[in-house]
């Protein structure tokens, strides 16, 4: 039986989210040229993993979606002033 789940991110979790936010799909929809650079995201994925809390707004965190016991996209939500915003990708390849 199949089991999709979320998984709160760690930064031991960051390699296998930029690999997800570098395929094709995710360049494209998030209207990138090419995939984002390394160094920047990761400082930006640290400051949404599971160990900061969303308390104002703009606050977010990222989630991988797993199924089974394997990655197949991530969910992020943030904290806007009247309700979370949710965005995902699933990976294509």
């Amino acid at each position: 039986m199949n089991c999709v789940n979320l998984k709160g991110t760690t930064e031991k979790d960051y390699d296998e989210y930029y690999r997800i936010r570098s395929c094709a799909s995710d360049i494209y929809w998030n209207g990138y040229l090419e995939k984002p650079n390394y160094v920047a995201f990761k400082e930006l994925f640290l400051t949404r993993t599971i160990s900061n809390p969303m308390v104002k707004e703009n606050d977010a965190n990222i989630y991988l979606v797993r199924l089974d016991d394997t990655n197949i996209g991530f969910v992020q939500f943030i904290l806007r002033s009247e309700a979370i915003e949710i965005g995902y990708t699933m990976i294509d390849d």
